[in-house]
């Protein structure tokens, strides 16, 4: 171990463990005890290995190629400490091992749509089966399903009878699940292609564990990728629906999906009032964050093609009239749902006008065969209001452009009126702060004033100044305006006295976070992320609107 730690510069002694673990597989490295055979370093105190003949630890060796052979250790030592972490049996794991097989799965593609409360039990209990010899039968069609595999290395082929090779599964895929949720026979027989190392979780652990998420979730592929993911959750009946025979006392929660799928299942499932539900809040998440996603310019483009679309061929005569008329009527309530959530960032969207027009006349012209009287006076509200905003700029002589051909979305102007609150630090040793709620207009002097009003006065006066990261700053005249815009990224606004502004020093959260949050971000799902983000950008928006100011505190921080 020391010989090894000081050869790599390993930085921790799991790392030279992990190094240790890749000599012992690729028989580098053997133990003495020749009548044993180990398969895990850890197993065997260090003393008992050597070097076998034809490997000497001196030999001579270019140092660029050395450092090469090194890093290739390094990078391989992770996953040999995670097999041997793996071999272990699941009761004899301690909390940091458990903790480093979670961080493991995290990056395993076939968990990804699992939440970490439930990889943090698979963690505790998921174990390693390795194969070295291709073309092994790992089960046959029709067998008892009695565990669930997910490749970690290596590739498999499945095969059914009378159809031969159907596919071939590789790294981070999975197999061997059908069975289990539904109790049945294996419906393939698998072959590996190639030695592999595979995950496998026990049918005991995957029922208490996965069963129930497993059986409630709906998978929707194309050309063989999940393009939508769907879970089942139980509601009690309402009401309304207690003595009706055909009501549901369950809905469905997107999990994942494409931007486009899941517009599609918004419009097919959750503009109808009987499909409404107060917990759920798909439609509006969906429109505050697709811009991650999806371009506005696709968005409408999508919004056109599934109101243009006909109904499927086995549907005709009324049915298929009828579901031509629910695709109109969605869109349309898409859209108006997406001018309630913020009209103003709506309308300064590239392409948004054009749209508003074109979908206007579309469904004027199919008022004469459809039933769209409502709908035709809802276009008509949206497109005089989109052209009473352009006009308002044009009065204020702000331009927004409408040009389509423009990807990127444009940026709502600064107005005079607009309010915002600004918080301004005291000099004192201890910086206490004032909020102040001023306009954009609002000069420099307004806001000192407005700030000094609980200060004792002082007969050198208080100056306005902006203290920057690095301990630089920046003093404001007093005619200045708007000047919260003015403030660089990591800025904060100071009053205080001239005597004062020599020692004055950034604040502790001007610095950032004390320690790195990848390890933190590691243990946080992309769902719970994207959850988070869109209910601080949400909470935002409230406030906005009601002119409300709202600290918002998570328990993680991101560093960039």
């Amino acid at each position: 171990m020391t010989y090894i730690t000081d050869v790599t510069q390993s930085q921790s002694t799991r790392e030279t463990m992990g190094i240790c673990q890749v000599l012992l597989e690729d028989a580098v490295i053997k133990p003495l005890d020749r009548k044993t055979e180990f398969v895990d370093f850890q197993t065997t105190p260090s003393f008992v290995y050597f070097f076998p003949s034809g490997v000497t630890p001196l030999d001579a060796i270019d140092e660029d190629d050395l450092q090469s052979l090194l890093d290739d250790l390094i990078r391989h030592g992770s996953d040999a400490l995670l097999r041997m972490t793996l071999r272990k049996p699941p009761n004899l794991r301690s909390n940091d091992e458990i903790d480093f097989i979670y961080s493991e799965l995290m990056h395993i593609k076939a968990l990804a749509h699992l939440s970490t409360t439930i990889k943090r039990q698979l963690a505790g209990c998921i174990l390693l089966e390795s194969h070295n010899v291709g073309g092994t039968v790992l089960f046959n069609q029709g067998d008892e399903g009695t565990s669930w595999f997910i490749i970690l290395k290596g590739s498999v082929n499945v095969v059914i009878y009378g159809k031969g090779i159907v596919c071939s599964l590789h790294e981070g895929d999975d197999f061997g699940k059908l069975a289990l949720v539904n109790d049945a026979p294996r419906a393939a027989s698998i072959i590996l292609r190639e030695p592999c190392h595979l995950l496998r979780v026990d049918k005991d652990d995957f029922n208490r564990i996965l069963k129930d998420v497993e059986a409630n979730t709906v998978r929707l592929k194309e050309l063989g990728m999940d393009v939508l993911i769907l879970e089942k959750i139980q509601q009690p009946f309402s009401k309304e629906q207690r003595g009706d025979k055909n009501a549901k006392s369950y809905r469905y929660s997107v999990m994942a999906g494409t931007a486009e799928k899941v517009l599609e299942y918004i419009l097919d499932s959750r503009l109808d009032e009987a499909n409404q539900h107060l917990q759920d809040t798909l439609l509006e998440d969906y429109l505050l964050t697709y811009i991650f996603f999806i371009s506005t310019e696709l968005l409408c483009q999508n919004l056109l093609m599934y109101y243009n679309s006909r109904a499927r061929p086995s549907a005709g005569g009324e049915a298929a009239k009828n579901r031509m008329l629910l695709n109109r009527r969605h869109v349309v309530a898409f859209v108006m749902c997406w001018y309630e959530i913020d009209a103003e960032i709506m309308f300064q969207k590239a392409g948004v006008r054009e749209f508003l027009k074109t979908l206007s006349d579309s469904v004027y012209a199919d008022s004469s065969q459809y039933d769209l009287k409502t709908e035709v006076n809802t276009m008509e509200s949206l497109t005089q209001a989109c052209d009473g905003y352009y006009e308002e700029m044009a009065a204020a002589k702000l331009t927004v452009s409408s040009d389509s051909s423009k990807s990127e979305d444009l940026g709502r102007p600064i107005r005079p009126s607009d309010e915002t609150i600004v918080k301004v630090f005291s000099g004192t040793v201890d910086p206490t702060y004032t909020a102040v709620r001023v306009s954009a207009e609002t000069r420099a002097e307004v806001i000192l004033k407005l700030a000094t009003k609980k200060q004792p006065s002082s007969e050198s006066g208080f100056v306005l100044v902006e203290i920057k990261s690095n301990g630089e700053y920046k003093l404001f005249k007093d005619e200045e305006m708007s000047v919260e815009s003015n403030i660089s990224v990591n800025g904060r606004l100071f009053c205080c006295t001239k005597d004062q502004l020599a020692h004055l020093n950034p604040l502790p959260e001007q610095q950032g976070p004390n320690e790195p949050s990848g390890k933190i971000l590691e243990t946080i799902s992309s769902r719970e992320l994207a959850y988070h983000s869109t209910m601080y950008d949400w909470y935002r928006h409230t406030d906005t609107q009601t002119g409300r100011q709202t600290d918002i505190v998570f328990d993680f921080t991101c560093s960039v």
